[in-house]
């Protein structure tokens, strides 16, 4: 599994009664320091997970611990625009966890958003002299709000299988510049 932190807006609705957040932003290019290569999320990488009516919970920084809701008891709601990857949760001031997330983004120690997938299809290209992980498909596990979206850990352990796909395409990128030319 892969997990992705992104910086932004995070939010309670106007009224106060929502969780609302963008948990990846499409064709969105960033830098993934550990794996030396920027990448980005196309907009059809979600459709397959979403469509299948998997459930989806909403966690705060990624815990198993503190599920603030999930889509399977209707208590979340996730979905793609044009725009990217969105989640809103029913503010329940009750839960402890909702208590804390929701003092924690008054606050600004919360500061983005984060989803936690699995790629099943990257292309690799090469733009303005910088490799490319294009995430096109993707099984998504959960998505929500984290206190520092440009956590290291997340993505350090559970890199391996876009770090194969990249390895492969460098090292098929590297031939393909030493064929003779006709």
């Amino acid at each position: 599994m892969q997990t992705r932190s992104i910086q932004t807006e995070i939010r309670l609705s106007e009224d106060g009664n929502y969780i609302e957040g963008i948990g990846s932003l499409f064709n969105n290019i960033y830098f993934v320091p550990q794996e030396g290569f920027h990448e980005t999320v196309r907009p059809t990488a979600f459709n397959r997970s979403l469509s299948t009516g998997r459930n989806i919970e909403v966690r705060y920084n990624h815990d198993k611990n503190h599920v603030l809701a999930s889509t399977d008891l209707g208590s979340a709601k996730v979905w793609v625009d044009q725009e990217g990857l969105k989640y809103r949760v029913k503010f329940n001031p009750s839960d402890p966890d909702h208590q804390k997330v929701r003092a924690k983004i008054d606050s600004g120690i919360i500061k983005g958003s984060s989803f936690t997938f699995v790629p099943q299809k990257v292309t690799f290209t090469k733009e303005n002299n910088r490799h490319l992980a294009n995430i096109v498909d993707c099984d998504l596990f959960e998505v929500g709000p984290v206190n520092d979206p440009c956590n290291p850990e997340s993505t350090v352990k559970v890199r391996s299988i876009i770090t194969d796909q990249y390895e492969l395409w460098l090292e098929t990128e590297k031939r393909f510049q030493n064929l003779p030319t006709l």
